[in-house]
């Protein structure tokens, strides 16, 4: 199948240039001045509440674990049992997806490192 390639963004009043693509449909549905990074935002934010919503399982397949930590601490230790270093997405209490240090001293261990103490889930994928 060919790659397809994105138009070229038109410029109007309420929308900013951007060399990425718009989703004009959502753009249309009410919310007004819109930059770029916003749609991407809330496409993650969008699949987190999915992952929420589906206790972690995002479909596809491989197999997943769930990791709720209800004591903020700045290092959480994951023992997953996955057999392999799998993805972490890594989300507090809030709903807000964190940015962590992942290190993976074997494949049934993940040890996430965050600068500050947060509780929260982490959602593993193999």
């Amino acid at each position: 199948m060919p790659l397809s390639v994105a138009p070229e963004p038109v410029l109007r009043g309420d929308v900013m240039p951007s060399p990425v693509p718009y989703d004009y449909d959502e753009l249309a549905s009410g919310r007004s001045f819109m930059y770029e990074w916003e749609h991407w935002v809330d496409k993650i934010q969008h699949q987190v509440d999915s992952l929420i919503a589906n206790g972690g399982s995002g479909g596809g397949g491989g197999a997943s674990y769930v990791h709720t930590q209800s004591t903020a601490t700045s290092q959480w230790t994951i023992n997953h049992y996955l057999n392999t270093k799998p993805g972490v997405t890594v989300v507090d209490n809030s709903g807000q997806e964190l940015l962590a240090e992942l290190h993976y001293p074997n494949n049934s261990t993940v040890l996430v490192t965050h600068g500050s103490p947060y509780s929260g889930v982490a959602y593993l994928r193999a």
